[in-house]
């Protein structure tokens, strides 16, 4: 078999990108219906799945590191920077500490 060139793994890889990013469409909406089923059946499971979406969340503000914004937010806060502390402040008014709490949280598998 030919090997590729450079460009030619650039478009495969594309390519290869594309036709997930396109599956994952179409599996978002029944990962929502789950979600929501799960609320109710699995509180823990539902836990792990809302801090997934809080992960990606974070890694859509140009953070590629696995943490959730809370922690990014606690991280931020420690550094004096003014919106670490104001989102920390917001999540503090519906848990208190919960910037704190999110640094020491077990991370998801993988991380």
């Amino acid at each position: 078999m030919k090997k590729l060139t450079a460009a030619g793994k650039y478009v495969l890889e594309t390519l290869i990108l594309l036709a997930l990013t396109i599956f994952a469409k179409f599996i978002e909406p029944i990962a929502s219906i789950k979600l929501f089923i799960v609320v109710f059946i699995n509180h823990k499971s539902a836990w792990q799945i809302l801090k997934a979406y809080d992960i990606l969340g974070n890694f859509y503000l140009n953070d590629y590191s696995g943490m959730t914004i809370s922690e990014r937010s606690a991280e931020a806060r420690e550094d004096k920077k003014k919106w670490g502390c104001k989102v920390c402040k917001f999540l503090d008014f519906f848990d208190k500490k919960h910037c704190d709490k999110s640094l020491n949280f077990p991370k998801l598998e993988g991380q």
